[in-house]
C-alpha cells in the first residue's frame, strides 16, 4: 500500500544523513542502527516484518536523528516495497544515503529433507527482497550512496549439512551484490556485503537453553580466537562500509569471522 503522510524535510545541515535499514529489528540490524547513530546524526527508517516491540526498542536504542521512525513492511511483496519507498520519499526527504539489508530467513534442515516451500521463502527473504528493494529505492540513492547487505559464511563455504537452505541463498546474494554494484557504480553508489561468522547470540531462537549452551561451547572451542563476537563488536565493520572511507570498495563480499573459516 502507498504511504500516506506529510513530507518531513531534512535539516539544512549536511551532517545529517539518511538510512533505510531493512531487517532492522533483528540482533544484527539493531546493532548496526545503534552504531550508525553513534557515529553521526542519522535519520533512520527502520523496516521490520513482524516484531513491533523489537523494532521500537531498536529505534529507541539507536540515538537516531529526529524524524526517524519504524515501518512494518514485508519487502518481499510489492505492497511492502511500495510502502518503504513512500516512507523514504516523505520521511527522508526522498534521499537514501545508506541502505542496509540485514533481513534473513534462517531455517536448518538436512539437505535431502528440506521442504521446497521453505527454500522458496529463503530465496524471497535472503535474495529477492534485497534485489527488489534496490530496484525500488534506486531513484533515491544519491552519488556517494552506500548499499550494504549482511550475509553469513554459509554463503562462502559449506558450513554444515543442514545449512543448504540459507547457504545457497546467501551465495546467490553474494553474486547479486556484484551485479548490482556494477549497475550502480557509474552513479557513484557502492554496493558491498559482509559475511559474518558465528555470533554469540546467533541460534537463540532455534535452540533450547541447554542446546544453545552446548552449541556455543562447541563453536567457541573450534574458533581460532576461542570466543565468539557480539553483534556490537561487528557493527563498526558495517559502519565502515557505510562511510566515505569505503569509496573504493565496491561489489565485494568481505568475510568478518575472526578467522573462523580458516
Amino acid at each position: 500500500m502507498a504511504y500516506e503522510g506529510k513530507r518531513a524535510d531534512l535539516p539544512a545541515s549536511a551532517a545529517v544523513r539518511t538510512a533505510v535499514l531493512i531487517g532492522g529489528s533483528g540482533d544484527v540490524g539493531r546493532a548496526i542502527a545503534a552504531e550508525l547513530g553513534r557515529e553521526r546524526p542519522t535519520r533512520m527508517l527502520l523496516v521490520y516484518r513482524e516484531d513491533d516491540a523489537a523494532a521500537a526498542d531498536a529505534l529507541a536504542g539507536a540515538s537516531a536523528a529526529p524524524g526517524s521512525r519504524v515501518l512494518r513492511a514485508d519487502v518481499t511483496t510489492p505492497a511492502g516495497r511500495s510502502a518503504v519507498a513512500g516512507a523514504a520519499a516523505l520521511d527522508l526527504a526522498a534521499r537514501v544515503d545508506l541502505l542496509v539489508y540485514s533481513a534473513v530467513y534462517r531455517r536448518l534442515f538436512p539437505a535431502l529433507e528440506m521442504p521446497l516451500d521453505e527454500w522458496r521463502r529463503s530465496l524471497e527473504v535472503n535474495v529477492t527482497g534485497f534485489i527488489a528493494a534496490i530496484q525500488e529505492l534506486a531513484p533515491l540513492l544519491p552519488r556517494g550512496g552506500r548499499v550494504l547487505a549482511v550475509s553469513g559464511i554459509s554463503g562462502v563455504r559449506v558450513h554444515s549439512e543442514v545449512h543448504l537452505l540459507m547457504g545457497a541463498a546467501k551465495a546467490a546474494l553474494h553474486h547479486a551484490v556484484a551485479y548490482l554494484a556494477l549497475a550502480l557504480a557509474e552513479r557513484g553508489v557502492s554496493v558491498n556485503c559482509i559475511a559474518l561468522g558465528s555470533i554469540w547470540s546467533q541460534g537463540a531462537r532455534e535452540h533450547s537453553p541447554e542446546e544453545l549452551q552446548r552449541f556455543m561451547h562447541d563453536m567457541v572451542a573450534a574458533h581460532p580466537k576461542r570466543r565468539l563476537p557480539t553483534v556490537e563488536e561487528l557493527a563498526p565493520v558495517a559502519a565502515f562500509f557505510c562511510s566515505p572511507a569505503a569509496e573504493w570498495i565496491n561489489g565485494q563480499v568481505v568475510v568478518v569471522d575472526g578467522g573462523q573459516t580458516l
